[in-house]
């Protein structure tokens, strides 16, 4: 019974929501799994190999696609799914790529969020933290910034 209500209830959420734009992420569709978005995380953000303030970014559009960075020696790349999942490659000169998926993430429309990561759309591009990056050489107490290719 609470399976049927649950799967009335995603029914009535996309009949009622608009259609995305072509490109843009579906907040009824990423909706995979109940969870609290929090905005809460670090204040500062990694640009490159530069530190600025969360606080200088401003909001963007939630979008599908593929976001780069460059930080130092390193290339961050970041895939995002019309479905909401994400695909983190974290690729350094000279050593295996680190891969990192995750697909049960939740959105709210501006904010992708799961257990260990949280993404923030802001004006072209988008600041990623994960709190547990394994072997990638990413740090845990900063945003780091990624552009839209």
């Amino acid at each position: 019974m609470r399976l049927l209500g649950f799967s009335v209830l995603m029914l009535l959420m996309s009949a009622c929501s608009a259609q995305p734009k072509e490109g843009e992420l579906d907040s009824a569709r990423t909706v995979l799994t109940p969870c609290k978005i929090s905005e809460q995380g670090p204040s500062q953000v990694l640009v490159g190999t530069d530190v600025q303030s969360k606080e200088s970014f401003k909001q963007g559009k939630a979008e599908q696609g593929r976001y780069t960075a460059e930080i130092g020696g390193a290339t961050v790349e970041v895939d995002l799914s019309v479905t909401g999942q994400l695909v983190r490659i974290y690729r350094e000169t000279g050593m295996p790529e680190i891969v990192k998926a995750y697909s049960e993430l939740c959105s709210d429309g501006r904010v992708l969020a799961s257990e260990n990561v949280q993404v923030l759309f802001v004006e072209d591009g988008i600041l990623l933290w994960e709190q547990e990056v394994g072997d990638a050489m990413l740090p845990t107490d900063l945003w780091v910034y990624l552009k839209k290719d």
